[in-house]
């Protein structure tokens, strides 16, 4: 696993929409001006499902180097965001918890 310290992200732009086609949210956010996804299912608690990369042309992710074709072929999940997703979850409970509720 690659190793990604949260609170170092510059983590800009967020927005929280509530999710029509599962009970949850649609949490967008940039990183380093490229646009992510973090889908998070809402039960007795939040859980992190997966990021996906959402972007509108070609291009390396500089979080996990891989090269990502544009939406919406390339809504691809970012492995090294991917395995820190708990971690990830933790900073917008922290910093956006009141655009977490229904």
């Amino acid at each position: 696993m690659t190793e990604l310290n949260v609170s170092k992200l510059q983590i800009e732009h967020v927005s929280v929409n509530t999710a029509s086609e599962f009970n949850g949210f649609h949490i967008k956010f940039l990183v380093d001006n490229q646009l992510f996804q973090f889908l998070v299912g809402q039960g007795t608690s939040l859980i992190p499902f997966g990021i996906k990369h959402v972007f509108t042309e070609k291009q390396a992710c500089q979080i996990c180097n891989k090269t990502i074709n544009a939406v919406p072929i390339g809504q691809q999940i970012c492995s090294v965001l991917q395995s820190h997703r708990e971690a990830l979850l933790s900073y917008f409970k922290t910093n956006y918890a009141d655009l977490l509720q229904h």
